[in-house]
């Protein structure tokens, strides 16, 4: 049968409707008020109408088919291409060096730019309690780091509901998100593991920078160019104001967005 909108519905129910009018016989709907079901005298429904109805549903099924194939094609690729591009991608990003515990700064960016998602906590407005959720991130193409750290998040999400309404934020990412081996046998609040908030606002992306943010998004996220239109996903970017880094022994680093956003990313490059 056909099933759409939570009614399980047999196309033949629907052609024998147009059988049952014509005969003066009334159709009985079913428990779901989108599926009409064949007049009791179905039953008796000439072989030849009956043949019309199966070739018909025959023919309307391949439409369909090849409909949905023509319409996933391009998502089907993407999905393909994610599938190879990430892992890869990851173990170049494995090799770049991880910066010495002094460089606080050239930590933060090699965080922001060898990760590719973490956890972003806003304020509800109702209650002005706190609220947090894993969104995906990047800070620029594996080649390009950036250090500016964009977003694609839809109205949907709860998260940027409240953003509208109150932009600070704060993002956190830990070491121990890295593939393959994050932290290995190190506990993931180890010091030693580093560990990155960034605080700052959330905007939307601007016209002139919404090139630059995708590139940077879909270079990192290949899937993301098939999320569905209609759920109104755009680009966003937390602007650093400061970040609280912990990554050895002797409390958590302040760094300020002048540091971090002026780090050397030379030694981030693939």
């Amino acid at each position: 049968g056909v099933q759409r909108l939570g009614c399980k519905c047999s196309l033949t129910r629907i052609y024998s409707y147009h059988y049952c009018v014509r005969t003066a016989q009334v159709p009985r709907l079913l428990e779901s008020p989108c599926c009409i079901d064949p007049c009791p005298q179905s039953s008796n429904m000439p072989v030849t109408i009956q043949n019309r109805c199966n070739k018909a549903w025959g023919m309307l099924l391949s439409v369909a088919i090849i409909i949905l194939c023509r319409s996933s094609v391009s998502a089907r690729e993407l999905s393909k291409a994610a599938e190879t591009v990430r892992p890869s991608l990851h173990l170049k990003l494995a090799e770049l060096p991880r910066p010495d515990p002094s460089q606080a700064a050239r930590m933060a960016r090699w965080l922001a730019h060898t990760l590719d998602w973490g956890t972003l906590a806003v304020t509800r407005f109702k209650d002005h309690t706190p609220i947090a959720g894993a969104v995906s991130f990047s800070d620029g193409r594996p080649d390009s780091p950036s250090g500016r750290l964009f977003f694609y998040l839809t109205p949907m999400d709860e998260l940027l509901h409240n953003l509208h309404h109150s932009p600070s934020a704060a993002f956190t990412v830990t070491e121990a998100q890295r593939l393959p081996q994050g932290c290995g046998a190190t506990d993931p609040e180890d010091p030693t593991c580093a560990k990155a908030t960034f605080l700052g606002t959330v905007a939307a992306v601007p016209e002139p920078d919404l090139d630059l943010s995708r590139q940077a998004l879909f270079s990192r996220h290949p899937a993301m160019a098939s999320w569905p239109e209609g759920h109104g996903f755009a680009c966003y970017e937390l602007h650093v104001a400061e970040v609280h880094l912990l990554d050895y022994y002797g409390g958590m680093k302040v760094i300020s967005s002048q540091e971090y956003y002026g780090a050397s990313p030379e030694d981030l490059v693939l």
